[in-house]
């Protein structure tokens, strides 16, 4: 996060790095301030994203804090290599790509819940593919596969799947899709909804037209998400349902 390099001792795990990482970004941020107007080397854009990057981490690290109290995260994980991996995902999205409470809180959720080891493992690869995965995509795609996720929970769609299967024809109606992405996205505009769909879609989270005039998608097991699209939704939606 700061300027000064950081590395955690041999005793420390994930968490202890977090800490000292938090510590050294105030550290930095104090001097900066106390420092002549002359002498600062930064622009006043960066030293806003400091400031939030040192809000997030705080808040990350009281997270990991109460699930540790709990009992929802095991004594040794966060000496994993995975935890490690993981962290320094989250670590570079707040370093580097001055992230907004949006996507901050979606990779805050997905990361405990990777910590529980609830969905997978610390031995596994899934769950760093999926912090990258969620560290690429904006405020607005995570958005609209959340809407698509809740729309998949309400098994509505399913009634129209079936009575569309019984005619002979299993493709979902694009059109029906946007309508319903739209009551419960917020995002207003079609237009906006087609922007980020075509994204979601080339980067496997969605699935893509049935017919070449995008008129009609192919159901998935997840009404329109792909297998990807969904584990990503559960993993960060899990951390909203916890205590």
């Amino acid at each position: 996060m700061s300027d000064k390099s950081i590395q955690p001792a041999d005793s420390k795990d994930s968490v202890g790095y977090l800490e000292e990482t938090l510590q050294a970004l105030i550290e930095t941020l104090t001097g900066l301030a106390a420092s002549e107007k002359k002498d600062w080397a930064f622009s006043i854009g960066y030293l806003l994203q400091r400031v939030r990057g040192g809000h997030f981490l705080k808040e990350l690290l009281a997270e990991i804090k109460r699930y540790r109290d709990k009992g929802k995260i095991k004594p040794d994980y966060f000496s994993s290599e995975q935890s490690m991996s993981c962290l320094q995902e989250f670590m570079d999205f707040v370093d580097k790509d001055a992230p907004d409470d949006r996507r901050f809180q979606a990779l805050k959720g997905l990361f405990l819940t990777i910590a529980t080891e609830k969905f997978s493992n610390k031995e596994e690869i899934l769950p760093l593919q999926l912090m990258k995965i969620s560290r690429a995509l904006s405020a607005s795609e995570l958005i609209l596969l959340a809407a698509t996720y809740e729309i998949y929970l309400g098994d509505e769609w399913k009634k129209e799947r079936d009575e569309r299967k019984g005619r002979g024809n299993s493709i979902g109606p694009t059109r029906t899709w946007e309508t319903l992405v739209l009551e419960k996205s917020g995002l207003k505009f079609r237009e906006l909804v087609k922007l980020n769909e075509e994204s979601l879609m080339s980067k496997k989270l969605l699935a893509g037209y049935a017919h070449p005039d995008g008129s009609g998608f192919n159901y998935t097991e997840y009404y329109r998400l792909t297998p990807l699209g969904y584990h990503l939704c559960l993993f960060i939606s899990d951390y909203e349902a916890s205590p």
